[in-house]
């Protein structure tokens, strides 16, 4: 069984009981989920009611929320066997289990273990009873969030192995040690994160390595009036490397005064090239002071080696497309090896001397461009 609730402007619950009642899991699987929402996201809402796991798998997962996001919320909890897992999500309060005052021990969780478990007679120099010393000593840990999401789903560590969706085909997995985003025959389309009304296929904060195997692609959906769209964003330094291939679309930008789209936005922080292909566009922007970018480095510098190939396409827009933008007041690009294309679209602006079409273009007072390679 899989409940599952929406994203809500109030509270989302996967399952929730008004009256006093009893959830009882005897076998199976049982997975409950809470959406997002800005006050409270939980999987289980229990108030004044009981949890009884007899056997199965109970899975329990809060979601992002903008109050207490919780896995269950229980007085009674009663575990006689199977196993339990519960996260909580990101929020102001979060908890994997809330209101369960005599089934917490010094932040352990006690589950009975069964003729094979462990038995212990003590707990942080806590000395148990007989009734407990037959239960083995678990810590239910936190769901662990990197800052990064494909599409519409959150890379943590629950699915760092397998990110899937119905709209991820191949292979997409993530190493947390190296910071390490593996594309291996993927196609990402129709599914972006949205993040203050703006919309993206791959999204992360911070620091991003993201290793091509085989050929891969990455599309979004249109942005919303006066929104931004990118391919790829990131709040840092991005490292493209591998021998594979890398096609980066950014959503068109819709009709009204702002909204820009982005193949690759990189913002404070550097973008390397190292090996490979990609080839990164922005979409049309039809906006009347929107712009296309194939690529946009901001606050940071753009390098290419071990002969990497980079095409970076600006779409038709009503202000400015660029193939690749520098922000900021200093940026270097720099092709070791390899070759870069940049090409700016058409612009249709009012005012003529508005409208600017480049294929490289340097905001800063201060840039250096060196060129080793193709260009």
């Amino acid at each position: 069984m899989e409940a599952e609730g929406g994203a809500s402007k109030d509270v989302s619950y996967g399952i929730y009981f008004q009256e006093p009642s009893t959830l009882t899991v005897e076998s199976g699987t049982l997975t409950a989920t809470g959406g997002s929402a800005d006050k409270d996201s939980g999987a289980v809402y229990a108030y004044a009611s009981q949890v009884i796991v007899n056997d199965g798998i109970m899975t329990a997962n809060g979601g992002f929320s903008g109050n207490v996001s919780f896995g269950i919320y229980s007085d009674d909890i009663t575990i006689n066997g199977g196993t339990v897992n519960a996260y909580s999500g990101v929020a102001e309060i979060s908890q994997a289990m809330s209101s369960v005052p005599n089934f917490n021990i010094d932040n352990k969780h006690i589950i009975k273990a069964g003729e094979d478990g462990a038995k212990v007679k003590s707990v942080n120099q806590k000395e148990l009873n007989d009734n407990i010393c037959s239960y083995k000593i678990i810590e239910i840990e936190p769901l662990i969030h990197y800052g990064i999401w494909i599409g519409d789903v959150e890379v943590t560590n629950e699915n760092q192995d397998s990110i899937t969706c119905e709209h991820i085909r191949g292979n997409v997995t993530y190493d947390p040690d190296s910071a390490t985003l593996i594309l291996n025959g993927a196609e990402i389309t129709d599914s972006a994160y949205i993040k203050d009304g703006n919309k993206y296929g791959i999204y992360a904060e911070g620091d991003l390595n993201i290793m091509r195997i085989g050929d891969n692609s990455i599309t979004i959906p249109r942005s919303e009036e006066d929104k931004d769209g990118a391919g790829i964003y990131v709040t840092g330094s991005l490292n493209i490397s591998g021998d594979g291939k890398l096609v980066v679309t950014g959503g068109p930008a819709t009709a009204g005064d702002h909204g820009d789209s982005y193949g690759i936005h990189v913002e404070n922080g550097d973008l390397t090239v190292d090996g490979g292909d990609l080839i990164a566009s922005g979409a049309p922007a039809a906006g009347s002071n929107s712009s296309s970018f194939g690529i946009c480095v901001h606050d940071g510098n753009m390098n290419i080696k071990n002969n990497g190939n980079v095409i970076a396409n600006g779409d038709n827009s009503n202000r400015i497309s660029f193939g690749v933008y520098f922000g900021g007041s200093n940026a270097n690009l720099t092709v070791e090896s390899g070759s870069l294309t940049a090409t700016g679209g058409n612009v249709v602006a009012d005012n003529l001397k508005d409208g600017l079409s480049y294929g490289v273009y340097f905001a800063g007072e201060s840039a250096q461009l060196m060129v080793n390679g193709g260009f």
